[in-house]
């Protein structure tokens, strides 16, 4: 859904501006699993530099996510640019050459979709290597407090985070997409690169072993060291966001006001009763920063693409009734969007009460506490039901 959102906003913006049809065209990269990269997914093209610039996307990133991008070129001398941006491939948030190394990296992490530019004015050949690791998912902070109840001292309980929570965010990244996925696009060698057209000095696709390089030593991913892909504070240290309005979607399992969620074991015996319903909480408290993220990166980029939309649309008329046209479907879309994260909202409201009561449940049954969620479930629930409701 949101390729299908900026494809809507940016064919009306093209038309608004009065842009030629030679404009620079955009390809869409999927990424892929492969035999020659030690880990994570994968793209690799190869293309000639043109000042006009290749301009790739990448879609569907996590900000939980690693991600490398790295382009060489054939000859250390070329001076070929880089440029990465979050909403407009004309405005960069990050930029470099590959000047006097042949090579430049960037490392990062952000939510939704990537914009890569490739441009060069000696017609230097080049190949560009876009790499997405698996998501790292911290445990979230304590927040049930094993003898809060009765004042005792707090100690954590070791805490299980439910390997479903990716299958739950990846229907509803499914589901948010929707027809989006099925636009007609052109695959290239393998499917590794789709583009709208085929055209003259065209990009192509190629596998790891044309590279003009190791492709893990180009990614330096055995310089990265496991301790750093499984530490989730030094993966956010050495993966820094691509723009700086990513860090609203870093997750927030701890936000202010949040209440902590007293019970009154302290042993081994009682901690059996309790034990599926924290893991099924902290399964919620994941689950709505990851469909909290999704939801704002979304939205924040048809808001950007509407904004310039309506800024662009006036210089003629015409072009002003097309944009129009075009708002009301991107508008549509964020409809169907806000229906798709009420429906799974309502669903990890009844898995968080559903665990609450699980919880009360056993303080009645272990320490004859009839009235504990009145007395403090209710809270927890109120909060997050509040936090999360859009």
């Amino acid at each position: 859904m949101p390729h299908r959102i900026v494809i809507a906003a940016f064919a009306a913006i093209v038309f608004s501006a009065g842009v030629s049809a030679q404009s620079p065209r955009s390809y869409r990269l999927q990424l892929k699993p492969h035999a020659q990269v030690s880990a994570g997914s994968a793209a690799f093209v190869q293309g000639t530099a043109s000042a006009a610039g290749d301009r790739f996307f990448v879609e569907n990133l996590s900000i939980i996510q690693p991600v490398i991008v790295t382009l060489i070129t054939e000859t250390p001398g070329a001076d070929v640019r880089l440029q990465l941006s979050k909403y407009r491939f004309d405005v960069a948030d990050k930029s470099a050459s590959t000047k006097g190394t042949g090579k430049a990296t960037f490392k990062l992490r952000t939510q939704g979709e990537m914009k890569i530019v490739v441009s060069g004015a000696d017609s230097s050949k080049y190949q560009l290597i876009v790499w997405a690791g698996s998501e790292l998912k911290p445990d979230p902070p304590p927040v049930v407090l094993k003898g809060g109840v009765s004042g005792e001292s707090r100690g954590p309980w070791l805490w299980v985070l439910l390997g479903i929570v990716a299958i739950g965010i990846a229907l509803f990244a499914m589901k948010r997409r929707g027809k989006g996925a099925t636009y007609a696009l052109l695959a290239v060698c393998g499917a590794a690169l789709l583009s709208s057209t085929a055209q003259a000095q065209t990009p192509r696709g190629i596998t790891p072993d044309r590279l003009w390089q190791d492709a893990d030593k180009l990614l330096e991913l055995a310089e990265l060291g496991s301790d750093t892909l499984r530490d989730f504070r030094e993966f956010q240290e050495a993966f820094e966001h691509l723009n700086e309005g990513d860090g609203q979607y870093d997750p927030d399992y701890t936000p202010e006001g949040m209440p902590e969620v007293p019970i009154s074991c302290t042993t081994e015996e009682c901690q059996q009763c309790y034990e599926r319903a924290i893991g099924r909480l902290n399964f919620t408290r994941v689950t709505f920063e990851q469909l909290r993220a999704i939801y704002q990166s979304t939205t924040n980029m048809a808001d950007k693409a509407m904004s310039f939309g309506d800024s662009a649309s006036g210089v003629h008329a015409l072009s002003g009734l097309s944009w129009q046209y075009s708002k009301r479907g991107i508008e549509t879309e964020l409809a169907t969007l806000g229906r798709s994260y009420d429906e799974k909202y309502t669903g990890l409201l009844g898995t968080l009460r559903s665990s609450l009561d699980e919880m009360a449940a056993c303080e009645r049954e272990h320490f004859d506490n009839p009235d504990w969620y009145n007395r403090f479930g209710f809270i927890y629930y109120t909060f997050m039901e509040d936090r999360y409701r859009r």
